[in-house]
């Protein structure tokens, strides 16, 4: 994501490493209390809520939202929101939809049915091989490290906070990009077993 020159690679060395267990909670998570959020204004009636709203949630820049609330039995829609490094942007794409289909927003009738908003970063963690592309040399694989920090998105209320590493995929990935380093991203069964709590909770 930071380089400007991208390689394409046919194949690529890599040596094993060490791995980390997930640190996600197995229970329901308790609610927390309120967190202050800025001034800037939520959707008005006049602009019907969309997926790239949600984003607003994670930067602070909205209170909340007219939605379902996080309330009764699961299964509970959430929408993911990452971003790349800590410094990075939050971003909502309508294809980022990696979830067990009872809780994604595939299946949601309309966002407003979207009771969560899981604000994703993630940044390097333990460094695991080395990647050999023939016109970058050695670059540095690391698992990638997610925090995240779970919101209810009627009111913006903090519901839950964990981190974990995806470890399930360590390969080399076929293309890279000059001068940086390369992390592991979390596969659909990992991001399942990090949000199985929130989303089958019983609130």
């Amino acid at each position: 994501m930071m380089a400007l020159a991208l390689a394409w690679v046919c194949a690529c060395q890599r040596a094993g490493g060490p791995s980390s267990a997930n640190t996600a909670p197995s229970a329901p998570p308790t609610r927390a209390g309120s967190h202050p959020a800025s001034a800037s204004p939520s959707p008005s009636a006049q602009e019907p809520l969309k997926l790239d709203h949600f984003y607003r949630l994670c930067t602070g820049e909205a209170r909340g939202f007219p939605t379902k609330p996080y309330r009764g039995p699961g299964p509970h829609r959430i929408v993911l929101v990452p971003r790349i490094g800590a410094n990075g942007s939050f971003w909502t794409s309508p294809d980022y939809r990696r979830l067990p289909a009872e809780w994604d927003i595939e299946g949601a009738a309309s966002p407003y049915d979207i009771e969560l908003v899981a604000c994703m970063t993630r940044t390097d963690g333990a460094h695991i091989s080395n990647c050999l592309y023939k016109q970058l040399g050695n670059l540095k694989l690391h698992l990638g490290h997610y925090s995240v920090v779970v919101k209810e998105t009627s009111t913006g209320t903090e519901v839950a906070r964990f981190e974990f590493d995806a470890t399930a995929r360590t390969s080399c990935p076929p293309a890279a990009f000059a001068n940086t380093t390369l992390s592991t991203s979390a596969t659909p069964e990992e991001l399942a077993e990090a949000f199985r709590a929130v989303a089958t909770a019983t609130v």
